[in-house]
């Protein structure tokens, strides 16, 4: 039962991480396509 509890505890904040770092991930995402489409319009 402990044992039970304490994986719980871990997939909790594993999971909660993975949230975190995702939306990190998307943010960057956009910052990266925005840096390409400023970089292509400056060599137009």
């Amino acid at each position: 039962q402990k044992i039970y509890n304490f994986s719980f505890l871990i997939n909790q904040n594993y999971s909660n991480f993975i949230d975190c770092g995702s939306q990190f991930i998307q943010d960057s995402y956009y910052i990266l396509m925005f840096c390409i489409f400023a970089i292509s319009r400056e060599f137009e």
